[in-house]
Formats: structure tokens, sequence, C-alpha cells
């Protein structure tokens, strides 16, 4: 996703949930790091996380990332950020989503009890929350669909206001190999063949 002397952005999670991305330049690239020059200052503790972007191949993608450390050279600023899991297109839409909505299919996340489950798809799943969570975050989550139990770490990627008041999130399962992502491309499969069944039988 990212090549030297590249353009490259950034966002940090923030109060607001805002999506602002601060403009860089990689610098250098070593395997999971990348160093970037960024046009302004970053305004997170090292050891936080944010969202990477950047232009590959003529789309957009995005990839959870953790800053590690800043230094100066020659009157610049270099940031040394760690890339975690796999980059994701921010302009694909082919992942089959099941929508689960109508089911009455609850979901603990970040230590809030009965968050609905309205989509299940093998990359992760959208919840409706009452209290508010941070974009670009890691949350744990965990729910039992169809005998299926999902147990880990899900990222928050994107957040959008209802009209009762609650909010809806898209919740990302960044690493492909991991356990989390297997059991989620296991119960997508499962909601997949009960849809098409129940279809089929209407």
């Amino acid at each position: 996703m990212l090549s030297t002397n590249s353009a490259c952005f950034v966002s940090i999670p923030n109060p607001q949930n805002k999506r602002v991305l601060i403009p860089g330049r990689v610098s250098r690239l070593e395997e999971n790091r990348a160093f970037a020059d960024f046009d302004e200052s970053i305004a997170v503790q090292d050891g936080s996380e944010l969202t990477l972007y950047a232009e590959w191949r003529g789309k957009f993608y995005q990839q959870p990332a953790r800053l590690v450390s800043r230094s100066t050279a020659d009157g610049a600023t270099i940031v040394e950020i760690e890339r975690l899991g796999e980059p994701v297109n921010c302009e694909s839409r082919s992942i089959y989503r099941v929508s689960v909505a109508s089911q009455g299919l609850f979901a603990i996340v970040d230590r809030q009890s009965n968050c609905v489950l309205t989509d299940i798809s093998s990359e992760g799943v959208s919840i409706i929350a009452r209290k508010p969570l941070e974009v670009g975050r890691a949350v744990k989550v965990m729910f039992t669909v169809e005998g299926t139990k999902i147990d880990g770490e899900l990222r928050v990627q994107t957040e959008k206001k209802l009209a009762n008041g609650t909010l809806r999130y898209g919740l990302y399962a960044a690493e492909k190999r991991s356990a989390l992502r297997k059991g989620l491309e296991t119960l997508s499969i499962q909601l997949q063949r009960l849809q098409l069944r129940r279809l089929s039988a209407a």
C-alpha cells in the first residue's frame, strides 16, 4: 500500500469522531514499519492507535497502525509508524454482508451489553450502540450466533448517528489470518446459506 516518497495520511481518534486526515510523505519503509514526514503535528502520545491512508494503484486504502516514535533530522520531524493488520480498499463494496437486524441478536462491545447486531460479514460486523465508541480504536467484541462464538478485538471503522439517538458502528477485523477473522468467515458463510434456504422456501 505504501512506497518510498509517496503521499500518505493519518487520522487519529478524537472526541468528535471526525475523520480529519493529516498529510505526510513516506521517507522509507522497513518490513511493517513506515517512516514519514508530516506537515503538521500529530497530537497523540507514542503508542497510540491511528489509521493510515494512502493511494495505491489508483485506489484509496486504509490500514490500522500505531505511532511508535518521533525524531528530528535536518529540521524535519520523522514519525515512525507500525502497520497493523492488512490494508483494506476504502472504495470496495464487494464484501457480502448478511443483514441480521431483524433477528434480535446482541453483542457485548467495549463492555456495553445489548449492542444490537445489524450486519455480519467475513471481515467484520455492524452494531447499534447507545454509548459512543472512538473511531479508529480497537474494541473488545463478544457474541455467539448459530453456535459460532466470536470473541476478540475489532477496530471501529465508521460511525453514524441514527434518528432515535443511538449510534451505528462498522467494526473491522484487521488481521486476515487471525482466529477471529476465521470465525467471522465461517459465520458469514453459515448465515448466507441459511438466508438462501429461507429465500428458496418463500
